[in-house]
């Protein structure tokens, strides 16, 4: 199955790709899943398998990501050098020096650890572990202590709101006033055009837009439901974001 970032950008070719998955796990499949190179440009590639890989696991909501690598896991430093650390939790490697991608390759063990975040913070628990050897994705499922696992966050968005906050790429942000965060934030409210201090970028109804609050710092994200020139100076009656197209971070 080929797929391009687009298709997980586009909600209904994201669905499609959804059900055909789902269709042939029914039939007891095992889908290969690549990147359709032959028509990604870079404006609609993934950049790499691991990021491609966390995609596809929020995609069909996976009970668990395996990354397999030349290595055992995550080390504090490059393996070889004196005092390299093999790190078993995810948590620990915020201070680790990952190595970038080989020219023989995109990814590399920093590309790993961002995708292992991405889907962990969907609620995917990801281990990064050695591939050689035998039985190894059996031990790991099987739930054996290998490399480096990061565990799921918390929360258990719906497939829906998986999409929009992984899966959809921003076009513009909206910055809101106060009155207007607090409405979102605890009663749960839409978005008004009235409550929108200021339209950052070019976007139509349909795009993915970020909502930033006074302090600069973004804290939802949402489906626009106007175009960014129509949002311009706070007209009344306007629907900035609806609240079930909305997700907070």
């Amino acid at each position: 199955m080929l797929l391009t970032a687009a298709d997980v950008a586009d909600r209904a070719a994201y669905v499609n790709a959804r059900n055909t998955l789902a269709a042939l796990f029914a039939l007891g499949a095992v889908p290969v899943v690549n990147e359709n190179d032959a028509t990604a440009t870079d404006e609609i590639t993934f950049g790499d398998n691991d990021a491609l890989a966390a995609q596809v696991a929020i995609l069909v909501r996976a009970r668990l990501l395996v990354l397999l690598t030349e290595v055992a896991g995550v080390y504090s430093c490059a393996p070889g050098t004196p005092g390299a650390e093999l790190l078993p939790s995810g948590a620990d490697t915020g201070a680790a020096e990952l190595g970038a991608g080989s020219p023989g390759g995109k990814g590399g063990m920093q590309s790993k650890v961002l995708a292992a975040e991405l889907a962990a913070s969907a609620g995917i628990p990801t281990v990064i572990a050695a591939g050689a050897g035998a039985d190894v994705l059996a031990a790991i499922v099987a739930g054996e202590p290998r490399g480096t696992r990061f565990q799921p966050g918390d929360r258990s968005p719906s497939a829906f709101k998986l999409w929009l906050l992984h899966g959809k790429p921003v076009a513009g942000r909206l910055h809101v006033d106060d009155g207007a965060r607090q409405a979102l934030t605890d009663d749960g409210a839409s978005l008004l055009a009235v409550g929108v201090a200021r339209v950052e970028g070019r976007f139509e109804p349909g795009d993915a837009v970020e909502v930033v609050g006074s302090d600069g710092a973004a804290f939802a994200k949402g489906i626009a439901g106007a175009a960014a020139a129509e949002l311009a100076g706070r007209p009344r009656g306007v629907e900035a974001v609806h609240r079930d197209r909305l997700v907070l971070y």
